[in-house]
């Protein structure tokens, strides 16, 4: 194959080649992979709650992600979150690494378009949300409060 001029017949040669010129995906843009795919992260101050925005205005719609949750003592754990927009819109959690660190809670609330789900933690924390299957446009972000009417998700 020829590139810029040049003979290589290396596939060695050539994978670099094309990956430096596709670019590295971010949770902004695609590249070498769905900009969808790759894992969102928050780095939360000790009075902020974590907000995570999940698009999903369709009946049917399905999200599945794994949030991993560590605090600066080095505690963490890992839950499987499912969002379900149907008759009925649901959210579950599930314990699938760790222990659950005491003071944290988990809320959702649902609109006409998104689920948005909370992370109620009063201390610093790092927070990645490693998302799985179809994927929904979703952000992350810090905010100040979480609203009043958001319904609370037990982890199992």
């Amino acid at each position: 194959m020829e590139i810029l001029g040049t003979n290589h017949n290396s596939g060695d040669i050539i994978s670099p080649l094309l990956g430096e010129l596709i670019g590295n995906a971010t949770s902004n843009k695609s590249g070498l992979m769905s900009s969808g795919m790759v894992p969102l992260e928050l780095s939360k101050d000790n009075n902020q709650y974590c907000k995570i925005s999940v698009f999903m205005p369709n009946a049917g719609s399905i999200n599945e992600s794994v949030i991993s949750v560590t605090n600066v003592g080095g505690d963490s754990f890992s839950v499987a979150v499912s969002m379900i927009r149907w008759n009925a819109n649901k959210v579950f959690c599930k314990l699938i690494n760790g222990t659950k660190i005491s003071n944290i809670n988990m809320y959702y609330t649902v609109d006409t378009e998104r689920f948005c789900f909370y992370i109620k933690a009063n201390w610093y924390a790092k927070i990645i949300v490693s998302r799985l299957g179809l994927v929904n446009t979703s952000k992350i972000e810090s905010i100040n409060a979480i609203p009043s009417g958001a319904i609370e998700v037990p982890i199992s």
